[in-house]
């Protein structure tokens, strides 16, 4: 029927989609023998992540939604409420999640980063409303971030560098091949996890001074075409806002240069006993005894070493140090 071969030389099928678990009012449900409820009140059932208020909603199911009971009951604001299972959503048991109800509180781009970032593309993996309040938190800081707006809310901060243009082509590279190995593997978590980590760098790092930099601009070009598959349409608003022509969906994918994307430095996570003490900056390629000294002048490990002698010293290479201590 086709006048071309088939494109497609491997199947792919995404995990199973679990409707978050949660509790309900008992007096909205029958329940049978098996601890299988049917919800029976005509305005539906309120889900909250703990028994009842004041704990957080997470959604409203509709009247013939069904739960799997866990068995845990609790009072709380004067009613029973009962815990329900995490199930597969499907239209028997009426406890889907409907796109477009998700799309007019969040938006398009938050739902679709946060169903490749919630795990591993085939995993079956719950869904959870704080997990798509994070993205749009992210999505926004990012879109502020560009715009020179206060970026506000919490993120993770990140180490300042001295050479921040330097710095600065170096993870773009750096992140360029994460992403672009990352969508080949189908890892659209991890990549989408890379580019949050990036925005905390820019935001630790984008002062007056950086952001006039082609360093600067470069990077927020190279970001903006690398988010543009996932976030479709807040890449495209700020492609426009940022002064270019045309679309970002039509720009060529960017390439990086192993050189430049090559990591001087990592993390060395210092042990004492097999308990984490500290994660300090070393030199790729560190070798054990200066691995050791760098791990004896940290300040954390000499309030754990407490002048005990180290009996013997466990290291593996470009990960971390372990001190056994009497």
């Amino acid at each position: 029927y086709l006048d071309f071969g088939e494109p497609f030389q491997k199947l792919r099928h995404q995990g199973i989609m679990l409707a978050q678990p949660g509790w309900v009012c008992e007096e909205t449900l029958w329940i049978d023998s098996a601890n299988t409820a049917l919800v029976t009140n005509e305005a539906g059932a309120d889900a909250y992540e703990g028994p009842g208020p004041p704990s957080r909603l997470m959604s409203t199911y509709p009247q013939d939604a069904k739960f799997v009971l866990t068995g845990n009951r609790q009072e709380s604001s004067g009613s029973a409420w009962v815990e329900y299972r995490a199930k597969r959503m499907s239209k028997s048991m009426n406890n889907i999640v409907t796109p477009d109800d998700v799309i007019r509180r969040a938006g398009a781009d938050a739902m679709r980063c946060y169903m490749q970032f919630v795990g591993p593309f085939e995993r079956t993996l719950p869904w959870t409303e704080q997990g798509l309040v994070g993205m749009s938190r992210w999505l926004q800081r990012l879109w502020n971030l560009i715009l020179k707006e206060p970026v506000g809310g919490s993120y993770r901060a990140v180490a300042k560098t001295e050479d921040v243009p330097t710095d600065l082509r170096r993870r773009t590279h750096q992140l360029v091949r994460k992403v672009t190995t990352d969508l080949e593997g189908m890892r659209f978590n991890t990549s989408i996890a890379a580019m949050m980590e990036f925005t905390n760098f820019l935001i630790a790092v984008g002062n007056e001074n950086v952001r006039d930099s082609v360093e600067w601009h470069e990077a927020i070009d190279t970001f903006l075409v690398l988010l543009a598959p996932t976030a479709c349409f807040i890449t495209e608003e700020l492609w426009g806002r940022t002064g270019h022509q045309g679309s970002v969906h039509e720009q060529s994918w960017p390439d990086w240069d192993a050189d430049l994307a090559f990591e001087n430095t990592f993390t060395l996570i210092v042990q004492v006993n097999g308990k984490v003490r500290d994660r300090v900056d070393a030199p790729t390629g560190l070798d054990e005894d200066t691995a050791h000294e760098l791990a004896l002048a940290s300040e954390r490990v000499k309030k754990h070493l407490n002048g005990r002698n180290v009996r013997r010293t466990i290291y593996q290479p470009g990960r971390l140090i372990n001190l056994v201590v009497g």
